[in-house]
């Protein structure tokens, strides 16, 4: 099934957002004055988003999610590819300082749970087909939903 005109519209303008934004972060390390190295001595701190080179000439924004420090090597970093929805393990020196109005973009990915979804054979649990399928189903596609806040009591 082809899609329409207007569908191909939507998928143009909910990608430009984006396009724009990586096209600022490339243009920007290009330059070689701004392409900076976090210091060696200096641990990234949990938190805070870096650039990060993901291949030759394509960068990335990541933000910082646990360090493992190694004494005979820099430490292992653990980030998230705060535009895509990736996880990766980088060496400390592979960090890339970023300016401000780049590190403050928002997210152009989310993580989305859905509950309360059940197979249509009402079995309990889902294959790992299933599971897959779900996950083309989704694959960079604008979802619309409902956030709905469910306090718990834990013992």
């Amino acid at each position: 099934m082809e899609d329409s005109p207007q569908q191909r519209k939507f998928v143009v303008k909910e990608n430009l957002e984006l396009h724009n934004a990586m096209l600022s972060l490339n243009d920007f390390f290009m330059k070689p004055g701004n392409f900076k190295y976090v210091d060696s001595n200096v641990v990234p701190k949990v938190g805070e988003v870096y650039g990060l080179e993901h291949t030759v000439g394509h960068f990335r924004r990541v933000l910082v999610l646990s360090i493992t420090p190694k004494k005979s090597a820099p430490a292992s970093i653990t980030v998230f590819h705060m535009d895509y929805g990736d996880k990766s393990t980088v060496a400390a020196r592979r960090l890339l300082h970023l300016p401000r109005e780049l590190a403050n973009l928002r997210p152009f990915i989310m993580e989305v749970f859905c509950c309360r979804i059940q197979p249509q054979d009402c079995d309990l649990d889902w294959t790992f087909q299933a599971n897959h399928k779900s996950y083309e189903l989704v694959l960079r596609k604008e979802l619309l939903g409902k956030v709905k806040i469910v306090f718990t009591l834990s013992c």
